[in-house]
């Protein structure tokens, strides 16, 4: 991936954080590598644990290289936190997700991205990304002044993208779409822990030379102790934790339980331990953000001192001071036990990790991953059934369709990558949305061109690319001779592709099948360690290709 040739910068590394950051008294571990090497135009995966300060990497050389700075991250909590962050800076951040009205994120990208050029950082997610046809269209027009794109939470494009997040694995063809054949701004793939077959992967996906791979000189914890309890079914479990839970200097404690309903999960646990009138909440995927914000701010504050979570809670979110994690449920693989440990004790003191085990555990785990990955059923369902496609072009609000639905919306970025499903182009689908203050000859033209004012239906009786059209209406909306009517329905544009015929079909099936027989693999190499009854700390790392020892 080529990148851009760093033009003299207007301020040094040191002066960017003296004048932004001035409770940061030096740069630590390879953050200044990481930087130099980010405003000299290098791409990087930036490997450094949790806590260590990989967000002020990006900051700083965003800030160095000016313009504008793209962040990409996978939870909304983390994208507001960051974002406060900034502007409590006196920096200029905007963020998208789907908490923010459709019209006002339109408006929001017209007046703070493409009509304003004072440096700003940019937040948005993988599925913004992949679907959002003005995002696209608004990051493409202002590419020359883009310094610095970046994937947080990278880890999430080998161990998600398969199945879970599966629009993570389509960032690289958006920033395809986004800058064409221009020149790139470098780079950054930031996460706390991949193992080398992950990282090969994502060196892969982003066309990243394995010089482009810098690691942190201290990627083990040594503040954080972990062990394992092995327990003979649930009710131990359950007694365990009661033990634990009842130490009163046990400091802010986080609970992974990883599962949203039932008697064991995030909700059934925080009431059973006291509930929020005694210091104890649970934050999961099926919160509103208005009560993740309110949990968050009470964990942070210390009127919480406990919180049961899924994997929704922890990337990049800054409580420093967590002195313990439980893992209730056991994670599926070292990587993931060791970024949700890393949690606790990001600010350098102390901390410990406990893992309450027992043997039905892993039954529970494989059930879990074999239930992530689509099978033919769901293939055929969602390209038969759920789309229906023609070789014309037909609009389709895909998280309308397919939200909710694990599956399908791995069944749908895999028919995609196949083939089989044709995305010809992300936009809105009517010209409804918008109005004109006065007379707009352009706008009257695509008006004309149907009564419905289906954008596909214009392109096809004008006998011009979709994008064409697309361009040309997102445009008189930047240029302020189009106004919102109402919120635009987000939309991609899809026909029907290549056959899913007995080949293409086998070679899906069998890229599906491999990818779960690692995850189950991941499975059984971590239950290995925790079976051995032994300090797991050693194994882990391992799995990681950690040293077992500072370096």
């Amino acid at each position: 991936m080529s990148s851009t040739s760093a033009t003299q910068p207007a301020l040094t590394p040191h002066e960017a954080l003296a004048r932004w950051f001035p409770g940061i008294a030096d740069f630590r571990d390879r953050q200044q590598e990481a930087i130099e090497r980010l405003v000299r135009g290098e791409s990087l995966l930036y490997l450094a644990p949790t806590g260590s300060g990989k967000s002020l990497a990006y900051q700083v050389a965003g800030l160095v290289r000016g313009g504008l700075t793209i962040v990409v991250s996978p939870l909304r909590a983390l994208i507001s936190q960051q974002c406060a962050v900034l502007r409590r800076l006196g920096l200029n951040a905007t963020e998208l997700h789907c908490g923010i009205p459709g019209k006002r994120q339109y408006e929001i990208l017209r007046d703070e991205v493409l009509n304003d050029a004072r440096p700003r950082f940019l937040f948005l997610s993988p599925e913004r990304a992949f679907s959002d046809g003005f995002v696209e269209y608004v990051l493409h027009r202002v590419r020359e002044r883009i310094g610095l794109v970046v994937i947080d939470e990278a880890h999430c494009i080998s161990q998600w993208g398969h199945s879970f997040r599966p629009s993570y694995r389509g960032l690289p063809a958006f920033l395809d779409r986004v800058f064409g054949d221009a020149r790139r701004p470098p780079l950054l793939c930031l996460t706390a822990t991949l193992n080398p077959r992950e990282e090969a992967e994502i060196r892969a996906e982003f066309a990243l030379a394995e010089s482009a791979v810098l690691r942190s000189h201290c990627l083990r914890r040594t503040n954080l102790s972990l062990t394992v309890e092995h327990h003979e079914d649930e009710p131990a479990k359950l007694a365990r934790l009661g033990e634990i839970l009842a130490v009163p200097a046990r400091g802010k404690t986080l609970v992974y339980a990883h599962r949203k309903s039932g008697e064991y999960g995030t909700g059934a646990l925080a009431e059973r331990f006291g509930g929020p009138a005694n210091g104890v909440d649970f934050f999961d995927a099926d919160r509103s953000d208005e009560e993740k914000r309110t949990v968050l701010q009470g964990f942070l504050d210390g009127t919480l001192h406990t919180i049961f979570a899924t994997s929704a809670f922890g990337m990049g979110i800054d409580i420093p001071d967590i002195r313990l994690v439980v893992h209730y449920l056991m994670p599926e693989s070292a990587e993931q036990f060791y970024q949700e440990v890393g949690r606790a004790g990001r600010d350098a003191q102390p901390a410990r990790g406990i893992l309450l085990y027992s043997v039905t555990n892993i039954a529970v785990r494989r059930d879990l991953i074999a239930g992530q990955f689509p099978g033919e059923a769901d293939l055929r369902g969602v390209l038969d059934k759920r789309l229906a496609l023609s070789d014309q072009a037909t609009t389709w609000n895909l998280y309308d369709t397919l939200g909710g639905d694990d599956r399908a919306l791995a069944s749908f970025h895999h028919l995609v990558r196949a083939g089989c499903v044709a995305v010809l182009d992300r936009g809105i689908g009517t010209l409804a949305c918008f109005k004109s203050p006065r007379r707009c000859a352009a706008f009257d033209a695509l008006h004309g061109a149907t009564r419905t004012g289906m954008i596909a239906t214009i392109a096809r009786r004008q006998q011009r690319p979709l994008r064409a059209v697309r361009d040309e209406l997102f445009g008189l909306f930047g240029d302020g001779r189009l106004r919102l009517a109402a919120a635009p329905d987000k939309c991609l544009f899809l026909r029907r592709g290549t056959p899913l015929d007995d080949a293409t079909l086998a070679a899906l099936l069998g890229t599906i099948d491999e990818r779960r027989a690692y995850r189950l693999a991941a499975l059984d190499t971590f239950s290995a360690i925790l079976d051995s009854g032994a300090d797991p700390t050693p194994g882990v790392l391992a799995a990681l290709g950690i040293e077992a020892a500072p370096a």
